[in-house]
């Protein structure tokens, strides 16, 4: 046995002190119960896929055993197994904010009958544990590429000023046009602006923050997505429908985007 296995065996040893979980998520479906979770892990850590198997199936275990449930609240304990757990690896924290984790895991309870949804295609399988992996060889490339490519702040603000003040003077018009008992001039305006919405959307998919503004980004991005859906789903969704799945998001994205703002300028 070299040094290099040597020192990655210790490492499984005391692995608690080499990985950090940043969030665990309930992300259940009406029908499906399902929890993900970020995790950190030390990069020389990292470097052998073989101490991440291990890893993989100690933190599948805590975050299961955690058995996170959204409506705890509301509730009380949910003692229920989920039906999946969703693992998602880095080895840098900037590879979370942009979203390329090193790894990805898929467990499935296995006293229910379902099909993989994260990893239907996988490169390998831990059988006795019946999870997933997949690794994603490419994600260094694209976390220089992300980290080359990003423009200055004063550029980003620049570039999103326009796009910033659409979505907000919308998402307080959209709000103010639902809540009118009469909902004729709401959907007009849904109608007048669906072109605008797609537009922007579209141009804010192309636009590479620098990192600190990040979170900014995120949430103006989900804005004008959100927007976008809206704009499709009212041919097909009731009111309520709209309300819950879009409208009712639409103060939290202002208001989000407004605390980022100030955060960064």
């Amino acid at each position: 046995m070299g040094v290099n296995e040597l020192q990655q065996w210790r490492k499984q040893e005391t692995s608690e002190y080499y990985f950090t979980i940043l969030e665990e998520k309930d992300i259940s479906t009406g029908t499906k119960r399902r929890v993900s979770a970020k995790v950190y892990v030390e990069r020389s850590f990292a470097s052998s896929k073989d101490s991440l198997v291990e890893l993989i199936k100690k933190i599948n275990e805590k975050v299961k055993n955690n058995n996170y449930f959204k409506k705890v609240l509301e509730l009380g304990s949910e003692t229920s197994k989920p039906e999946y757990v969703w693992l998602y690896f880095y080895d840098d924290l900037i590879q979370n904010e942009f979203g390329l984790p090193i790894c990805r895991s898929e467990w499935i309870n296995s006293n229910v009958t379902n099909e993989p949804i994260l990893l239907k295609e996988f490169d390998q399988y831990i059988e006795s544990h019946n999870i997933r992996i997949k690794w994603e060889d490419n994600y260094r490339p694209l976390h220089e590429y992300l980290l080359l490519n990003s423009i200055s702040k004063n550029d980003y603000l620049k570039e999103i000023k326009i796009l910033l003040d659409f979505a907000k003077y919308e998402l307080e018009n959209l709000t103010k046009l639902f809540n009118k008992d009469d909902k004729l001039e709401f959907h007009a305006h849904l109608i007048s602006k669906r072109k605008d919405y797609r537009t922007n959307f579209l141009l804010m998919s192309d636009i590479l923050p620098p990192y600190e503004c990040h979170k900014l980004n995120r949430v103006l991005y989900d804005a004008l997505t959100d927007m976008d859906n809206l704009a499709i789903a009212k041919e097909q969704g009731n009111e309520y429908y709209l309300y819950t799945q879009f409208v009712k998001k639409f103060p939290v994205h202002l208001a989000i985007i407004q605390y980022e703002l100030e955060k960064i300028i």
